[in-house]
């Protein structure tokens, strides 16, 4: 049997990508509170694009900052789901 290179959906109705749409990551590093090595981490759990991070509930932020050790607290003292919106409507350009 073949085993999928997608990471496993982390909580219900997430959208997770096994590589980036279209082969082109956005650049995570733009939301403030995110670096290389955090942008990294959510490239392995399956994060490539501002609208995934826009589109997180209570339960995908407690999952990915379960994910990230030292850091929690940070997405939403960060704002990064606000910021991740202005970013997919293209605000931030």
């Amino acid at each position: 049997m073949r085993k999928s290179k997608a990471p496993a959906r982390v909580t219900p109705g997430l959208e997770v990508l096994a590589a980036p749409r279209n082969g082109v990551a956005d650049d995570l590093t733009r939301i403030a509170g995110i670096g290389p090595a955090l942008s990294a981490l959510l490239n392995r759990e399956g994060i490539w694009h501002f609208d995934q991070i826009a589109s997180w509930k209570a339960r995908d932020i407690a999952y990915f900052e379960s994910r990230m050790p030292g850091f929690r607290g940070r997405i939403t003292r960060d704002g990064w789901v606000e910021q991740a919106r202005q970013l997919a409507r293209g605000d931030g350009e």
